[in-house]
């Protein structure tokens, strides 16, 4: 079969059919409770004359019945839809250049799973699953601050063995490929010592770049290599502090230690994000419990949503594995610490390099980033529980229960606050059903949101605060962040 008629045979049929189980998926609740309804009314009722008739009206019924997901339903069908083609059609067009640099082989396109990433503006990664079992990572973004990130890890390279710590990327701008990472096991415990003393420069890496958020999810155990797999958020502004009299969490005032990587088990962190889901997961908490809304017996007339007590495992591909064990970070942490303590030497010794014009530092200037305002899983929990059944009826209603959870934690703001302009901009996004996304320039001071820009909302950018790190560093500040690592591990 050739590449056009697999193009053609994807975007006629298997589009379509990936389009709805997304839908399906996505607006779950809604439809079982429409479906019940529908069920109890009929005394013959057919499944499949149901759904079809669903699909060839738009889901019309449900969309009068809930009317909040009225607006979305069309815009989020376009745009799943939209994507579907665009990443297939992208496909296609850059095959050749990826075979030229590797990151395929001559493979053809089996299948696409979109929603492999939080949504923003309507778009989400995706991996393609090629034919030999192969894949292939598709991100709807800039991939700037991946190329620079390599830069600096091939300058540390130069001087520490990094291993296979970096892949292969092809940046369209507007999108980008990425070659899949894949989990591989270690043969020895030479590999582990090999890994955790790797982790460790990673660790020094981060913490001086001022990265955060790397939890189980954007690391990969790659044999005897850590891989970080995400790198939107591996460089961070700093946020002025003239706001922090109305805004509570600069009053708690996030210490700038290693835990703001999220490498490390952080016991004395609050919120909802578990001690174990950090990136170098953690012995003492693998797994936790949690009510979880699930469909049954899907896609017949019996489908119906159960809560079921589940278990979620915290430790993804993250944590090496030797004879079928996973082993964890306290078990070498005597490699682990000389890592550490072997890249912050390197990195201290060279400061004034990696604070001249010839730096690989300054390559982290004007490329897009991620500012995360607040955690993710703070926006997650909102969509998900205002995707209720109850909660899609009235608009006005929607609307005000949305800006009320939103707006908590801007309680102390006066009227004129700026800041009111990234509560707007959360609403706006949360409303259209996506994680709310704040993109920065690494060399600007301000922030966009879709309601104007803050000026000077960043008292340092991204890359002048790796320059403040930099300037920071001491062997006073190596003890203390060796110390740091040790309470957190021990």
């Amino acid at each position: 079969m050739d590449n056009l008629t697999i193009l053609e045979s994807l975007q006629q049929t298997e589009i379509k059919n990936k389009v709805t189980n997304f839908l399906c998926s996505v607006n779950e609740n809604v439809l079982v409770e429409h479906l019940t309804s529908s069920r109890i009314k009929q005394t013959n009722f057919s499944f499949d004359e149901y759904f079809k008739k669903l699909e060839e009206s738009n889901w019309q019924d449900i969309r009068e019945q809930f009317p909040v997901m009225d607006e979305n339903f069309m815009f989020h069908k376009k745009n799943i839809e939209s994507l579907f083609y665009d990443i297939t059609n992208s496909f296609y067009e850059d095959k050749i250049f990826l075979q030229e640099k590797s990151i395929i082989q001559d493979q053809y396109l089996e299948d696409i799973n979109i929603g492999e990433g939080d949504q923003h503006n309507g778009k989400s990664t995706a991996i393609l699953i090629l034919s030999e079992n192969q894949k292939l990572i598709f991100k709807p973004t800039d991939a700037g601050i991946s190329e620079s990130y390599f830069i600096l890890l091939d300058w540390v390279g130069q001087h520490l063995d990094m291993g296979n710590s970096m892949y292969q990327i092809h940046n369209k701008k507007n999108y980008h490929w990425q070659e899949f990472v894949s989990e591989q096991h270690c043969n020895t415990s030479k590999d582990l010592q090999t890994y955790y003393k790797r982790a460790g420069y990673l660790l020094g890496i981060l913490y001086v770049i001022n990265a955060t958020d790397y939890h189980a999810e954007n690391l990969i155990a790659h044999g005897d290599t850590p891989v970080l797999i995400d790198h939107e958020t591996v460089i961070l502004p700093k946020i002025s502090t003239h706001f922090k009299e109305y805004y509570r969490q600069f009053n708690e005032g996030k210490k700038d230690t290693v835990l703001n990587t999220f490498l490390l088990p952080n016991n004395g962190a609050k919120g909802d994000f578990p001690v174990g889901a950090c990136g170098l997961g953690c012995s003492k908490e693998t797994h936790g419990y949690r009510d979880k809304k699930l469909g049954v017996n899907r896609f017949t007339k019996y489908w119906r949503m159960v809560t079921k007590l589940a278990e979620e495992d915290y430790i993804k591909c993250n944590v090496p594995t030797l004879n079928g064990k996973k082993v964890f970070v306290e078990e070498y942490l005597e490699d682990f610490i000389s890592g550490f303590e072997g890249c912050y030497q390197l990195l201290l010794k060279n400061k004034d390099f990696l604070l001249s014009k010839d730096s690989p530092i300054q390559h982290f200037n004007n490329v897009p980033i991620r500012y995360i305002w607040r955690s993710t899983s703070a926006y997650r929990i909102i969509i998900n529980f205002m995707k209720e059944p109850r909660n899609l009826i009235d608009k006005t209603q929607y609307e005000y229960k949305v800006r009320k959870y939103l707006s908590v934690a801007y309680n102390d703001f006066p009227q004129n606050s700026p800041l009111l302009k990234i509560l707007e901009h959360e609403i706006t996004q949360v409303l259209r059903g996506d994680i709310p996304y704040f993109e920065v320039n690494s060399s600007s001071r301000d922030l966009k949101t879709e309601f104007g820009t803050i000026k000077d909302f960043f008292e340092l950018n991204a890359v002048e605060n790796i320059e403040r790190k930099l300037k920071k560093l001491s062997l006073e500040d190596q003890e203390f962040q060796k110390a740091i690592i040790l309470e957190s591990l021990t």
